[in-house]
């Protein structure tokens, strides 16, 4: 969950001082860095300028205490130290990006773990399950149960992916559109599982869930064959495999890919079948599965 650090000062100083402690790098809107409550191999920690103080989100699901005690244990220089208080209030104005974020909660036994379930897959803690999302703009918003897929930059969460589901989660919903995102995209992607230097892309959520399970690799989900242009990946991954529907958006998609992420090694691994998808693969016979790219 995302957190307030109470007496922790707003400053850039302080944030800069933290994440780059941490093995992060700092731009004006925060940083991922490591996050010390854990062995994270892989920055999981979110710092954010808040309006009036530092905001921390841990992806890997560290607790409020652990976090703040371990970065207060670090006594970092210039005066970026954590003390504990109890009583001081916390600022609940949130954008609606965060608010859905925090209001969800995790996917075992709701409707979306039944929805992945019915895939072939599971869940990560990138996925979240919120049973009143809004749906469409006022006055004709509706409230569906939905998977929250956190879509997440450098800077950590910057908007969410709402996959809106039958009241079951047997299948999506029938009312258009099923697949939405709120917020600005940005460079982010949904980071369903800790990167090494050996990365996987694919466009949708199921899709790299699919991967992971097929090959073993850690696969981030990219929203969109449009989005591989747009998005940034850590300079520790030095190797990139393109898990690519087999047809024309996903041909783009690498061409692309290999423009914006030259000088990395790159693969592209296609279905066999023209059109299909990896979670079609996934829940298909075993034969024919894969072709290969350039």
């Amino acid at each position: 969950m995302t957190f307030h650090d109470p007496h922790l000062a707003s400053g850039a100083d302080s944030g800069r001082t933290i994440v780059e402690a941490l093995g992060g790098h700092w731009t004006p809107r925060g940083g991922m860095c490591r996050c010390p409550a854990h062995a994270d191999a892989t920055p999981s920690l979110s710092v954010r300028p808040g309006r009036r103080r530092l905001l921390f989100h841990c992806f890997a699901g560290c607790e409020t205490r652990d976090v703040l005690d371990a970065i207060a244990a670090l006594r970092l220089p210039g005066g970026a130290r954590v003390v504990f208080g109890t009583d001081e209030p916390i600022d609940t104005r949130k954008p609606a990006v965060e608010r859905l974020w925090s209001e969800a909660r995790p996917l075992r036994e709701s409707p979306a773990s039944r929805y992945l379930a019915g895939r072939g897959l599971t869940g990560t803690s990138a996925l979240r399950f919120h049973p009143r999302t809004p749906q469409g703009r006022h006055p004709l918003t509706r409230f569906l149960p939905a998977m929250i897929a956190a879509v997440t930059d450098e800077t950590g969460l910057v908007a969410v992916h709402r996959t809106f589901l039958s009241r079951d989660g047997l299948s999506l919903s029938s009312r258009q559109p099923a697949r939405a995102a709120l917020g600005s995209l940005g460079s982010g992607l949904v980071r369903l599982v800790s990167a090494s230097n050996r990365l996987g892309l694919a466009e949708g959520i199921e899709t790299a869930l699919s991967a992971c399970r097929l090959f073993g690799v850690p696969c981030w989900a990219t929203l969109g064959a449009e989005r591989f242009k747009r998005i940034t990946l850590p300079a520790s991954v030095t190797e990139i495999i393109l898990f690519l529907d087999h047809d024309a958006a996903g041909h783009q998609a690498e061409t692309v890919a290999r423009e914006r992420f030259a000088g990395r090694r790159i693969e592209a691994r296609y279905p066999a079948q023209p059109g299909a998808d990896w979670n079609d693969v996934l829940r298909a016979p075993p034969r024919g599965r894969m072709t290969t790219g350039r």
